[in-house]
């Protein structure tokens, strides 16, 4: 099975050795949550494009997001990384990342996790 190419929300560890006092070290173990098995393609993604702006849609933001990590990474190993799919894709990964490190303190979201945000 392929992994995200980025870490998808998660808990956070952080280094205490820091170059910037300002500016937390570490990486992020990603929290529990089911993997969707939905087949590789462009229908898929606009699938889950459309069900990420639905608020009643049985999937997760993180869930999305990490379908698109791995989609991207299953496009970058068939040479097709430029393709606009491979940018929407890992355009989706990327804005989960920031929506994580936007809504939170690192220090708060290295304590909660990331489990059942949506």
């Amino acid at each position: 099975m392929l992994s995200a190419p980025f870490p998808i929300g998660g808990e956070a560890i952080f280094s205490m050795a820091r170059k910037d006092p300002d500016k937390y070290l570490g990486r992020w173990n990603a929290t529990a949550f089911r993997q969707l098995s939905l087949p590789w393609g462009v229908a898929s993604l606009r699938t889950l494009l459309r069900e990420g702006v639905d608020p009643h849609s049985p999937h997760i933001h993180q869930q999305i997001a990490d379908w698109c990590g791995r989609y991207y990474v299953f496009l970058e190993e068939g040479d097709l990384g430029e393709s606009t799919a491979a940018t929407i894709a890992l355009d989706v990964d990327a804005q989960w990342d920031l929506y994580l490190v936007n809504s939170s303190r690192l220090a708060i979201l290295g304590n909660r996790g990331s489990g059942g945000l949506a």
